[in-house]
């Protein structure tokens, strides 16, 4: 029995030993945001994370760290695993609705700032009801439904010039009386 207990001691002493060296790589990330090093808190969050890849500490500072340096790509990679770790989390869908936006991916933003909505009553949720807001009004009527599955096709319309376009040319095919597709409808 005393060896058993002595096993579990030498593994809880590892565990806390492993633990306080995440607290303080989190800790130094932490400050070198703070301090503005942001290239510094990627490579601190990166050592950190290849020890324990599901550290959500890291994952938020990093996040933060590629907002700033606007490398929206990495942004929504970082955010994709912060979401499987923790999928009920509105504020990240709120930030991939941001950097959608940002890459002008407004379909894909509408969608991720809808499921950061139906989280419920929040400050989270009452800004991803503006941001939505905000991209109805630069899609218009069309946009809402730009990226609605049509016959196995999708078609997107990311801007109102993309929109008045396909109004455009589904006005030009009726004048021609030829069938059109749109994003709401069968061919006429």
């Amino acid at each position: 029995m005393a060896v058993l207990n002595k096993e579990r001691e030498v593994v809880a002493q590892s565990q806390r030993t492993r633990y306080a060296g995440h607290v303080e790589e989190l800790t130094r990330a932490k400050s070198l945001f703070d301090a503005g090093d942001l290239p510094s808190v990627l490579s601190t969050t990166e050592r950190l994370l290849a020890r324990d890849p599901d550290h959500l500490g890291a994952l938020e500072v990093r996040v933060r760290a590629e907002w700033r340096l606007g490398d929206f790509q990495a942004v929504l990679r970082t955010l994709n695993r912060l979401a499987l770790i923790n999928p009920y989390e509105p504020g990240y869908f709120l930030m991939q609705g941001d950097s959608l936006r940002m890459l002008g991916r407004l379909a894909d933003a509408r969608s991720a700032y809808e499921r950061c909505a139906a989280f419920g009553a929040s400050a989270v949720q009452e800004e991803a009801l503006s941001n939505l807001a905000e991209i109805d009004a630069e899609l218009g009527p069309v946009g809402k439904f730009a990226a609605v599955p049509i016959a196995g096709v999708t078609e997107f319309l990311p801007s109102t010039l993309d929109s008045l376009d396909a109004l455009f040319f589904a006005e030009r095919a009726k004048a021609e009386d030829r069938p059109t597709w749109s994003a709401t409808a069968r061919p006429s």
